[in-house]
């Protein structure tokens, strides 16, 4: 039988960690330096592909009792954010060639590292995009809004550049 070092399940569709011993406390906080150091008792984390394979990975140095289903959630969670992390990786190298935009205007086109910002925007949902003026993030954005399900969408900008 392997020794466990607390309770690990999902409830509400958050993890909560409980029963663990303080030396693993210290180290779960060392992992999340968000959890305040006096916290003890209880511990909650959000059920986001992130956290799955933090928890994951802190598992498998302190194994924890768990339900066979939320096991189950937990390395789709991490099998999620590993996948997630290897399409970025993709994206990001340097010869990858991004999809083909269409509906900008006749003559107009998505340079390739727009399309890059683009299709990492897509993989992550989210970025936050700055760069030198004049290297096109507005067309990126552009590129972005014509993308199906990518509106309603905030574009923020510095004032004096309207």
């Amino acid at each position: 039988m392997i020794k466990t070092y607390g309770k690990l399940s999902l409830v509400d569709n958050k993890w909560i960690m409980t029963a663990i011993p303080p030396h693993v406390a210290i180290r779960l906080k060392h992992l999340f330096p968000r959890i305040p150091k006096w916290q003890s008792g209880e511990f909650t984390f959000p059920n986001d592909s992130a956290h799955c394979a933090d928890l994951s990975w802190f598992q498998q140095r302190y194994p924890m009792q768990m339900s066979c289903s939320d096991n189950i959630t937990l390395n789709n969670g991490r099998i999620s954010f590993e996948n997630t992390q290897a399409r970025m990786e993709v994206i990001l190298r340097p010869d990858y060639k991004p999809a083909d935009r269409h509906g900008l205007k006749e003559g107009q086109q998505i340079r390739q590292y727009q399309g890059q910002a683009i299709d990492l925007t897509l993989a992550r949902l989210a970025l936050l995009l700055g760069d030198d003026v004049g290297l096109g993030k507005t067309y990126t954005t552009a590129g972005l809004l014509l993308e199906a399900g990518t509106v309603p969408a905030a574009v923020v900008m510095q004032t004096h550049l309207l």
